[in-house]
């Protein structure tokens, strides 16, 4: 049987198309699965207490964010003044920069647009009062390192001193972030500094 141009045309097509809903699919569901292969990054305190911080988010390239709903609400406690380990896993390599953050505020999902023509552009905004606990521009593929938590910290001892019911209460929030070359990794635990 010998094949028509026309023949030849309609089965490119179909080639094309179904390669392309292929990899469509893939990607799709490569990001249900990314999470479930990204290593938690551990928080050891010196008495051995391990805190698994899980990641919560995913920025690929500025656009997209993905967000890990299995995300457990654990809440780690920390001192004012302790030093702690990091413990971690680079789901990228050798990514381009960590850091450690104290957030007493929100993270919230930020959607902005050029035009009515461009599609929405996707990112994580951190709002709130931010203390830098740890950094790092070259992480390792894999490493444990000391990060201590700022003694500058305000813990609201005197609100809670005032409020009993308030005590135990969560006042910041743990965030991680790991800089990839295409994506953004996003690490958030509840937290209390004592």
């Amino acid at each position: 049987m010998m094949l028509t141009t026309t023949n030849f045309y309609i089965l490119f097509v179909l080639t094309l198309f179904s390669s392309l809903s292929v990899i469509i699919s893939l990607s799709i569901n490569a990001y249900a699965l990314e999470f479930d292969t990204i290593s938690p990054i551990n928080l050891i305190k010196e008495d051995g207490t391990i805190y698994k911080i899980e990641p919560t988010f995913i920025v690929e390239e500025g656009y997209k964010v993905f967000n890990n709903t299995n995300v457990q609400e654990n809440k780690v406690v920390l001192t004012k003044g302790e030093p702690i380990k990091i413990s971690y896993e680079s789901p990228c390599g050798f990514a381009d920069e960590m850091k450690g953050l104290l957030l007493k505020g929100t993270i919230d999902q930020s959607i902005s647009t050029f035009s009515t023509n461009t599609s929405p552009l996707q990112t994580i905004k951190l709002s709130g009062d931010q203390i830098e606990f740890y950094q790092n521009s070259s992480p390792q593929e894999k490493s444990i390192e000391i990060a201590n938590i700022p003694t500058n910290v305000s813990t609201d001892i005197e609100i809670e001193d005032i409020f009993p019911n308030r005590a135990g209460e969560v006042n910041y929030k743990i965030v991680l972030v790991l800089n990839c070359d295409e994506e953004v990794v996003y690490y958030t635990a509840n937290a209390e500094i004592v």
